[in-house]
């Protein structure tokens, strides 16, 4: 089936436990419905990567001697836990513990020790940083920032700032051809204090993909987020890679210490 248009059913999942976030009671695992989200895969120094990282147990991915990925990815919430919002997560492909000289590019199902390192995720609500943040424990910037989204027939755009200060700007053409992906495994790790957590995010969509990035254009402003996580690290502004779902659930998990 490739009709992106076409719903998927809204999975049923146990609940474990429930966290109450400004007096709304958030299921874990949580259920988020009719998302839509682009990724787009960037060529980083592995040198920088590692040093922004800073953890001894945490290695950035190599795709090439030298090379790391900064992935840029972009939600569209419209019905979770903690209401409709947008969320851009920057995040590094890495490996835990365990170092490997070369992959692919994403060959995340090889290696169960491979996830996307979160580096920050920011949010246009305040529910969805706070929930991000109680709930999970993702590092989140603690201010609302306006995420502009044109989500069309023909492409996908986001433009994202803070008062008169551009974060990025991004556009990506839509696929023709989308097939349904079911019951995929996304890790994401980060730091929550002292302590190194995973949360697995499960999908059903209907995703697309393409490689060396024509059709994808991107620029960068000079907000405080652009120039901590983004500026100094690309090697180019054009990705080795973008993808493209929609439609989507997804279910994240607890939050384990590891």
């Amino acid at each position: 089936m490739d009709n992106q248009n076409f719903s998927l059913e809204k999975p049923i999942v146990e609940k474990l436990y429930t966290v109450n976030v400004d007096g709304t009671n958030i299921d874990v695992p949580a259920v988020y419905d009719k998302v839509s989200a682009t990724m787009s895969f960037f060529p980083i120094s592995y040198k920088k990567a590692k040093h922004l990282i800073n953890n001894e147990r945490v290695f950035p991915v190599k795709i090439f001697p030298g090379i790391a990925i900064f992935a840029i990815t972009v939600f569209d919430y419209k019905d979770s836990p903690a209401g409709p919002y947008r969320e851009i997560a920057l995040s590094i492909p890495s490996t835990i513990d365990k170092e490997i000289p070369l992959l692919p590019l994403l060959a995340d199902s090889l290696f169960g020790s491979f996830g996307f390192y979160s580096l920050l995720l920011f949010m246009d609500t305040d529910m969805g940083i706070k929930h991000s943040n109680k709930v999970y424990g993702y590092p989140v910037y603690d201010k609302k920032v306006t995420i502009d989204i044109d989500d069309n027939e023909a492409f996908f755009k986001v433009d994202a700032h803070e008062g008169g200060a551009k974060i990025l700007s991004i556009k990506t053409k839509k696929f023709k051809k989308y097939n349904l992906m079911k019951n995929k495994l996304y890790n994401t790790f980060f730091m929550t204090g002292n302590e190194l957590r995973k949360v697995e995010m499960t999908v059903d969509a209907f995703l697309a993909e393409k490689n060396l990035g024509n059709g994808c254009e991107c620029s960068f402003g000079n907000h405080e987020i652009t120039d901590k996580y983004i500026k100094g690290l690309l090697i180019s502004d054009k990705p080795l890679k973008y993808m493209h779902y929609s439609n989507a659930t997804e279910i994240l998990s607890q939050p384990y210490k590891i």
